[in-house]
This record gives C-alpha cells, structure tokens and sequence, in this order.
C-alpha cells in the first residue's frame, strides 16, 4: 500500500470508527537515538489503526492530545505530562552520538544545517536555528549565527578536518544533545528505559520488549512487528544501509575510532556527568 492509500485509510478510520488509544504512547528521545526506526515503526502503526501521531522537534509546555506522541529531543515540561501515559525513553553512548551527528551533518540536506540566513535585524526563527534550540534567548541565536562566520553549519564542519569537526559538532549539536539528556529526570517520568546499544546488539529482544510494554492487541502487536522486521539493520543489505542518510554504519562504540586522544580528553574534562548518569 502507497503512502496517499495510507494516508486515506488512516483519515477514514478517525472520521468513522475515531479509533483512539485508552493511554497515548509517549516516545523521548535524541538526536541519533534510532528516532527514524521508533518513529517509522508507530508511524506505520498510527496509519495503520487511525490513531493520532505526532513528533516534537522542540521544547513544548502543551501536550498534544494525540495517541502517539514521539519528544524528539525529550525537551518537555514534566509538570504538563499526563497522571497516566506509555513511555519510552532511549539513549545512547552521548559519544557516538557526537560521531553519528558529525558524519551525519556533512551530509544532511536538514534545512537548517544548510541555512545561509544570517540575518539579525528580526526575529531568528527556524530554519536559521535548529528546531531543538528555538526556546533559546535571542541573544544565543545571534551569537550561533555569528560563530559560524558566514558558513552554514554543515560547510562550517566541512571545512574542518576530521579532528577539528568533531571537536565543533562536540561544542554545538552534541552538546545540545548532552545537555538535554542532563535535564531528563527519572523521578518525574514512568518510562521504559532503553539504550540503543542494546537495540542494536539484540535488536529483536528489545523491539520485542518495546512493543510488549505498549500493550497493543494482539494483531496490533503482530502488525508492528512485521514492521519492525523490516527496519532491522541485520537483515539489511550493505548497499540497503549506505543508501539510507540517517545510517551511517550498523557499528557502536565508533567513538574509539573516530576520537583522537586529544577529544577525547577535552570530552571526558568537560561531558563525564552524562556517562556517569547514563552508567557509560
């Protein structure tokens, strides 16, 4: 089924049956945390059963009132989550995302990693900032715009050599990145734990547990997980996966091959508190 079909079976199913979860899915992640995978898989799910789904690129106080809401970058105000809600919440080695990010945005055509808007004069909206950095003071984003020196911020990194743009994507999405898994905050939340390692290295346990814990019916779960199946980079082809612009390899741990003694040092001096929190 194409995705207008899909499309058209989904508004079908809102306007006829208003097919609605008991509980909404809550999904927080990251950048580079397997969003695409999560977000592809109840994405799919939602216009499969009519539920309402909707991602957040941003910090928001309002909570949708959706069935599937997925916090890209788990920027939320925990006093506004609903008493009752399934949550998910997956991380990954704060490291390797900083590696992912970097090769990531040599590449991306995201409209904000390529902005050449440099203007000041009114007020900085997206795409000259990241959607995930719009709630910062208008003072941040002028002197963002300003660091850059003329460049967009994927010529910017790739102007560097390799050693040099990851130190840059370390002090600029990384960080960003850090520093939201910093505020997240287990005593406020009631979610499912994960890691993307763990994902990774037993992918069908963990989607399995994943699914479980959503407490879908018995064809919802069997539907998700002949999606899921699909997404399962084991099973892709090499050229499946190069083909594919939020993957760039099936590896963890690259961090050890991509840091050079000298990021490594300048990581572990100023980002330990998130490998501690996260037992990295």
């Amino acid at each position: 089924m194409n995705k207008n079909l899909k499309l058209l079976k989904y508004h079908l199913l809102k306007r006829l049956f208003k097919s609605r979860r008991e509980v909404p899915i809550f999904i927080f992640g990251y950048h580079k945390c397997g969003t695409k995978l999560l977000g592809k898989i109840f994405l799919e799910l939602s216009l499969k059963y009519g539920w309402t789904f909707k991602s957040i690129p941003g910090h928001v106080d309002t909570i949708p009132d959706v069935d599937v809401l997925f916090f890209l970058h788990s920027q939320v105000n925990y006093d506004k989550l609903p008493k009752e809600y399934i949550g998910i919440h997956v991380v990954r080695d704060p490291r390797d995302i900083i590696v992912s990010g970097y090769l990531y945005h040599k590449r991306t055509i995201e409209e904000w990693c390529i902005n050449k808007n440099f203007q000041t004069n009114k007020p900085i909206e997206y795409p000259q900032v990241p959607n995930s950095q719009m709630y910062r003071s208008e003072d941040w984003k002028i002197a963002y715009l300003k660091s850059l020196n003329g460049k967009s911020y994927q010529e910017y990194i790739n102007s560097l050599n390799q050693e040099d743009g990851i130190h840059f994507e370390m002090n600029h999405y990384g960080k960003w990145t850090i520093e939201d898994m910093l505020k997240w905050d287990f005593d406020k939340t009631n979610c499912l734990e994960l890691k993307f390692e763990d994902l990774m290295s037993d992918y069908e346990a963990v989607m399995i547990q994943i699914l479980d814990f959503c407490k879908l019916t018995p064809n919802q779960l069997n539907f998700a997980k002949s999606i899921a199946n699909k997404e399962d980079l084991s099973k892709m082809s090499k050229k499946e996966i190069e083909n594919n612009p939020h993957i760039s390899s099936v590896q963890t741990k690259k961090w050890e091959r991509y840091f050079s003694p000298q990021n490594k040092a300048y990581f572990d001096n100023h980002f330990s508190d998130v490998l501690k929190k996260y037992n990295y």
